[in-house]
């Protein structure tokens, strides 16, 4: 599964930040109803936000997920008010004057907004992104060429297989019995750990046998050390 960089150019050079937002229970606010607005949809679904589409009319794709009850739909043009609740905001209209009005109106309550057409009215851009079950791999330039950021994602997709992904779901459970054991221990397990190269045991010779090397390497952290 994937999602793309925002199709936008900057003239901004500033520093930004990168980070991972938890949106479980979170109002996210989608104002458009068309194919951008469908995109920004698509990319939230999974996060367990709670998504509001203001729109007076949806794309076939929104209509899908409203008829599933997976949005809700504010029907009618744009209105500053149906904000309030929003904790984030995505301006994605057609109408670049409407989508400065969306940005100035979240902006005057504190919510962070993204806008489709104009970089320099955002607070936070949308990057291009790889995922490998929970390994998400996210690239950015910063705004000065989405279509470098497609490029340099389509490479990694190439790169980046499956099996880091099912490697990580067993690191993960590695992971609290290697933090039970004194601090100065860890370091050592984890390169043992990471030194079984779960992934290309996996890529190569199959899931199971790369699971049998893990709970080999289980087996063998003495029970003293919380085993």
């Amino acid at each position: 599964m994937m999602t793309t960089d925002d199709d936008r150019q900057t003239t901004s050079h500033a520093n930004l930040y990168p980070a991972f937002l938890s949106l479980q229970g979170k109002v996210c606010a989608v104002v458009g109803g068309g194919n951008v607005a469908a995109r920004k949809v698509r990319s939230l679904l999974a996060t367990g936000a709670s998504i509001i589409v203001i729109s007076p009319l949806l794309h076939t794709e929104l209509q899908a997920l409203l008829s599933h009850s997976s949005i809700h739909f504010i029907s009618g043009e744009y209105a500053a008010e149906q904000l309030d609740n929003a904790q984030l905001v995505f301006a994605a209209t057609n109408n670049p004057e409407v989508n400065q009005r969306i940005a100035e109106d979240a902006h005057a309550r504190g919510i962070w907004v993204n806008v489709a057409d104009n970089p320099a009215l955002s607070d936070f851009y949308v990057p291009a992104t790889i995922h490998r079950n929970d390994l998400t791999v996210a690239i950015s330039t910063g705004g000065s060429s989405p279509a470098f950021a497609r490029y340099v994602r389509e490479l990694l997709e190439q790169r980046l297989s499956e099996a880091l992904g099912q490697a990580l779901d067993m690191i993960a459970q590695a992971r609290p019995l290697i933090l039970t054991q004194p601090k100065e221990q860890q370091a050592s397990l984890w390169e043992s750990l990471f030194a079984l190269h779960l992934e290309a045991i996996i890529e190569i010779e199959g899931y199971p046998l790369a699971r049998g090397k893990f709970e080999e390497w289980l087996r063998q952290i003495p029970p003293k050390m919380g085993c």
